[in-house]
């Protein structure tokens, strides 16, 4: 029985949790309706891949993850934002509402983001590629009756 890639992730996150708040695996297996082995299973892959370890207890513990994604201190955080408040404040300047949104609208707004043409170029050069391979695969001759019909006709 496959079991979908949604419920696999699910299970292994329900396995974390688990874990940490120290339900057994037999509550895990009848909460998700599968069998005890199977949460065996995936609490072994978890510890293959790094992310539990068994204690000198023998009881699971969740590591910390070496290779997180947590978030960086943002850009903001670096700058000096002390000068900006030494800065003069700059004049208003007040317009009609109107005015702006018929701006707005007369303006045309071609903000296209690089990756997203990078992604469309690569995206368009695959789709060449496999229009060319669909197009040699037609052409070739790759049968055993084809080889044998060419090597007749050079011998003719």
């Amino acid at each position: 029985m496959k079991i979908p890639a949604e419920k696999e992730f699910a299970i292994k996150k329900a396995i974390l949790n688990a874990i940490e708040h120290g339900y057994s695996p037999a509550q895990l297996a009848d909460s998700f309706g599968v069998s005890k082995s199977l949460i065996y299973k995936y609490r072994r892959a978890l510890r293959d891949q790094g992310f539990i370890r068994k204690n000198e207890n023998d009881i699971y513990v969740i590591t910390q993850n070496k290779f997180s994604i947590k978030p960086r201190m943002p850009e903001s955080g670096k700058l000096n934002l002390d000068d900006d408040t030494k800065d003069k404040p700059q004049p208003t300047q007040q317009a009609n509402n109107q005015n702006l949104q018929q701006n707005l609208i007369d303006e045309p707004q071609p903000e296209i983001n690089r990756t997203e043409i990078k992604i469309q170029e690569k995206l368009q050069q695959i789709r060449e590629i496999q229009l060319q391979q669909q197009q040699n695969a037609a052409n070739q001759d790759k049968g055993l009756f084809k080889k044998i019909i060419d090597k007749f006709k050079k011998i003719i």
